[in-house]
């Protein structure tokens, strides 16, 4: 009975407990402070937001606006400047909510250093329709920026790609077509990776091509970017070795992966003004209606505003069919909430939430191989107890 308590315990309950122990880092790489928190200023910039501010891009009214880089967005270019500082080439798989401009931040930042310093980028996303609209975010770019002096020339014109005068090259392809160029790049965007095509293998071997093409030098760069999809593929299995792997400074111990989280508090725009401030008031009195479950935790964890919840439940009713489960999913408030809401859990995800945060630490954490006996009386005995 014992032992299986204790591979019950290691199962998925002990992997979010995993990620939840792994917040500090994560939070201490990307700038410190909670949730939502601005980054500090850094005199010290490889990358900064002027160099966003000249670009313009097709605002969600379809008007061009300034990239004016949202709490999000500066979310990840702290990231950026962290492992840029550190001498370290920049690898960044990002857990996100939907909508915020993830790939907008990715595309902009790729369009600089393919216009500015020649250096050649590929894009793959999940399917042709998805590439069509990164495409249309790098030629966007292009053809609105007139501020920049010497800007190269556009010397050949493909399907999804530019190869400029200064050596630059853009490439946009889709998982879906499975090609892959061969040639060396300095950077490579690959989005939703769990919304790629066929078995896990496959989507591993075609990632691998893809992904080796990048060199591992300073300034150079991949960017990994997707909401949860579900335990176990390729994403989530990228995102948990990177949690794993950051040291006590907050960056990856062997340079390789650092895991961002932009979750949906961090995202100003989703909000809801309240008609009156009485109806404000009976808002926050009726909290946890049944249908709009975490409501409370939101709130006493997260300080999560009346706005932001009457934008939740509005989201919740129309765009999530109801479910708050597939609202985390979509729209995670945690990284362990989005692996949570993805697939077909049997258990409540959120009792199963509120129990985990509350629950005492292990006595031991460890994983199961099923091809191998496990001696689980020995693991268990003092000295082998959770870090």
């Amino acid at each position: 009975m014992a032992g299986r308590r204790q591979n019950v315990a290691v199962d998925k309950l002990d992997l979010v407990r995993r990620l939840q122990e792994a917040d500090d880092l994560l939070r201490s790489a990307i700038g410190g402070g909670r949730v939502g928190e601005a980054p500090p200023e850094d005199k010290d910039k490889p990358f900064d937001e002027h160099q966003f501010a000249r670009l313009s891009i097709l605002n969600k009214r379809r008007k061009p606006d300034k990239l004016k880089l949202n709490k999000g967005q500066k979310i990840i270019l702290t990231a950026v400047r962290r492992m840029q500082n550190a001498g370290l080439p920049v690898r960044i798989i990002l857990l996100k909510a939907r909508q915020f401009g993830g790939s907008t931040f990715v595309v902009g930042m790729g369009y600089e250093k393919v216009i500015k310093s020649g250096q050649r980028w590929v894009i793959m996303a999940q399917d042709v329709d998805a590439a069509k609209n990164l495409w249309k975010k790098h030629q966007h770019f292009y053809n609105r920026e007139t501020e920049r002096t010497g800007r190269p020339e556009i010397i050949k014109r493909e399907v999804r790609e530019h190869q400029y005068s200064n050596g630059g090259e853009i490439w946009v392809g889709s998982a879906d077509v499975k090609s892959v160029r061969s040639q060396t790049n300095q950077g490579a965007l690959v989005t939703e990776l769990p919304k790629w095509p066929g078995e896990k293998e496959t989507v591993e071997e075609q990632l691998l091509g893809l992904l080796n093409t990048v060199t591992k030098e300073p300034d150079t760069y991949i960017f990994i970017e997707s909401t949860a999809g579900g335990l176990g593929d390729s994403f989530h299995d990228r995102w948990v070795n990177a949690t794993r792997e950051l040291g006590q400074d907050g960056l990856p111990r062997f340079g390789e992966y650092m895991p961002v989280f932009v979750g949906w508090l961090d995202i100003e725009e989703y909000v809801l003004p309240f008609p009156a401030p009485e109806t404000r008031t009976r808002f926050m009195e009726n909290l946890e209606q049944q249908g709009y479950e975490g409501e409370l935790l939101l709130v006493e964890q997260h300080q999560a505003s009346p706005e932001q919840l009457l934008w939740r439940r509005s989201t919740i009713r129309s765009e999530c069919g109801g479910s708050v489960s597939k609202f985390n999913q979509e729209y995670p408030t945690t990284p362990e909430e989005a692996f949570l809401g993805a697939g077909l859990p049997k258990f409540d995800q959120h009792a199963c939430a509120n129990m985990l945060r509350t629950a005492p630490r292990p006595v031991f954490v460890g994983e199961v191989n099923t091809n191998a006996p496990v001696d689980w009386v020995n693991l268990c005995r003092p000295g082998n107890e959770a870090e």
